[in-house]
């Protein structure tokens, strides 16, 4: 599956469009000579004339000088923020080395990033290159958020005409709790950009604080990050209390000031482990400084880390969704399909129910693929797994194992539920039959599977004792 975030192509870039303004002409022929051959340039040499283009024309970036005679950028970059139409196209900043009050009055006002003169080729085209893919990030996630509201519409609009189908039965289950599924990631997105926006103005202060400082702070600051890219460790809450408590008790016994404050700062930076080497740097004049920067950074990286895992959860929810809904044709041909691909895509459907307390264990082989009509496969799994996921009420332990011998691939999939007396197991593969309480079943399900796995050729049988039920289908290779 593609990933959104992901390192652009040369061809991707080309089709990106930058807006430099500046009305140094000397500095327009700079610019366009270091961007034209990767993105497509187009130049104002004053802020009325860029805003004219802009708002004709919009691109991807603007590349804005700071100092401009009659409008200068800074009033520039506030008309595009107030603007709706272009307040989200992102501005760097062209700037005099050093400015840091120019700097930080251009982030208020919504820039992202800036550059300073004279330019420095690879740093230019780095950050240019950043925004780009952030920009391409920015434009996926819509896509597929569009993709998600869309497909989970046409699921809806469906779930009406096929109310008797156990497929839409279950699928109107998936329905009710897709809204959570689309919200959780989309929160997370939401929050992490927030806090980076929020945390980047300090970092940038600290990191433009410590260049003022000699040169072997700046390697503390290099070795330090280092090391947080190295540690990478989990904790529980009751982990990190007593690391932090050890943590102070350590800097006490150091005489480092400040111990509490500095136990959390070291905490948050992923720099616990480190404690005993860090003594010169945490009783040095700038050593706070540093390491609050190596903390906003820890942060920035968690943030970054949060919205990669949360854009795949919904490029994942995407793709299942679409799988599901999609139908096999009238006389369609069987495909090689990959059962634990079908499965995994049923399982991530009934994520919202499967994460209240169900434990999913998966035992699963290396399996060739099998033919079969994959769309009515996937809705075996889906009614095995929501059966049992109903039969534990949505707490216990779920098994799918899966493995082939000879000429069948077997799954089998067991839930800790209260178990199919033994007097009704017979007849469970029956038309109407349910052992649900009314209302919460229309008695076809597992008709339904008998007669999808029949037309494969393949079997279906049951096991069950209290607190435990096996399915086991049995499909040919071929």
């Amino acid at each position: 599956m593609e990933n959104p975030l992901s390192e652009l192509s040369e061809f991707e870039l080309s089709q990106f469009s930058i807006l430099v303004v500046d009305d140094t002409e000397a500095n327009l022929d700079v610019l366009v000579d270091l961007l034209g051959e990767q993105y497509e340039i187009s130049v104002a040499m004053d802020g009325k004339s860029a805003l004219t283009d802009i708002e004709e024309t919009p691109p991807d970036l603007i590349l804005l000088d700071i100092m401009m005679p009659e409008m200068d950028g800074y009033e520039v970059c506030q008309k595009l923020k107030a603007n709706q139409s272009t307040k989200d196209i992102p501005v760097i900043f062209l700037t005099a080395k050093g400015e840091m009050d120019d700097i930080i009055k251009g982030f208020k006002l919504g820039a992202v990033d800036y550059v300073t003169k004279p330019f420095n080729p690879p740093e230019l085209k780095a950050r240019v290159k950043a925004q780009m893919e952030l920009q391409a990030s920015k434009r996926k996630i819509k896509q597929q958020s569009n993709e998600l509201i869309l497909t989970n519409q046409s699921l809806q609009a469906t779930q009406g005409q096929l109310v008797e189908s156990e497929k839409m039965a279950a699928l109107g289950q998936l329905v009710a709790g897709i809204a959570h599924e689309i919200n959780t990631p989309f929160g997370a997105i939401q929050s992490s950009t927030e806090f980076i926006q929020s945390n980047f103005e300090v970092l940038l202060n600290h990191i433009f604080q410590i260049k003022q400082q000699p040169d072997n702070q700046i390697k503390q600051l290099e070795i330090i990050l280092k090391k947080i890219e190295q540690n990478q460790t989990t904790m529980s809450t009751i982990e990190i209390r007593k690391k932090r408590k050890a943590i102070q008790a350590k800097l006490e016994e150091m005489a480092v000031s400040q111990p509490r404050q500095t136990a959390d700062i070291l905490m948050g930076a992923g720099l616990d482990q480190y404690v005993t080497n860090l003594e010169p740097l945490l009783k040095s004049e700038n050593g706070e400084l540093i390491l609050k920067a190596a903390l906003r950074y820890n942060q920035q990286k968690k943030s970054l880390n949060n919205i990669t895992m949360a854009v795949n959860r919904v490029s994942k929810l995407v793709f299942a969704l679409k799988n599901y809904s999609r139908k096999d044709l009238t006389g369609a041909d069987k495909i090689l399909v990959e059962i634990p691909n079908s499965i995994d895509m049923v399982l991530t459907l009934y994520h919202n129910q499967i994460k209240q307390g169900v434990e999913v264990v998966l035992e699963m082989d290396i399996l060739n693929p099998i033919l079969c009509y994959e769309s009515e496969i996937s809705q075996v799994w889906t009614n095995l797994i929501h059966n049992a996921l109903q039969a534990m009420k949505n707490v216990g332990t779920l098994k799918i194992k899966g493995f082939q011998k000879e000429q069948i691939t077997v799954i089998e999939i067991i839930d800790s539920g209260p178990g199919i007396p033994e007097e009704t197991q017979h007849q469970i593969f029956k038309p109407f039959f349910t052992t649900k309480p009314a209302g919460e079943g229309t008695g076809l399900g597992l008709d339904i599977v008998t007669r999808i796995i029949t037309k494969h050729n393949g079997k279906i049988s049951v096991k069950s004792q209290p607190g435990t039920t096996c399915f086991r289908v049995e499909l040919p290779n071929q």
